[in-house]
């Protein structure tokens, strides 16, 4: 399977689909993906619970793997993700990368780097800006609804 047909795989059956199962079709047993969470390693049964919570607040509508470059057994790939908020109905889309090294069909390390800042402010948990605050040396702050 091509790389990127494999990753277009990926997405579409874990995180679109919600099929559990696939996470141990791409990832071996020991497995590690990082990017997540700061300082947060996940291994498959961890990456299934990260993938559980996520769909609970937001509906995955699309994924497309937009560009993908390949050294060896290095991937890297950048991504869009469109998704909807589940309780406010929101339209929501972000970017980000993976860079992945690969056992034949397999995931063996993962590092996750996706554009959360953004997603949370389209989520209305973050305001618009954030980064420009944050970068003025201001603390972020929200307004209770």
């Amino acid at each position: 399977m091509q790389i990127k047909a494999m990753l277009e795989a990926w997405y579409q059956q874990v995180w679109i689909e919600g099929n559990l199962d696939a996470v141990d079709m791409f990832f071996k047993p020991d497995t590690k993906a990082a990017g997540f969470v700061n300082g947060f390693t996940a291994g498959p049964e961890d990456t299934k619970e990260f993938v559980t919570a996520g769909r609970l607040f937001f509906e995955p509508l699309k994924v497309a793997v937009l560009h993908v470059i390949q050294q060896d057994n290095w991937v890297s790939a950048l991504i869009q993700m469109d998704l909807r908020h589940r309780e406010k109905g929101l339209a929501m889309s972000f970017t980000g990368q993976v860079m992945m090294r690969m056992e034949g069909p397999y995931i063996v390390e993962a590092y996750n780097h996706f554009d959360y800042i953004s997603l949370l402010e389209q989520a209305e948990l973050l305001p618009p800006g954030t980064m420009e605050i944050c970068l003025s040396g201001q603390a972020v702050g929200i307004e209770a609804a």
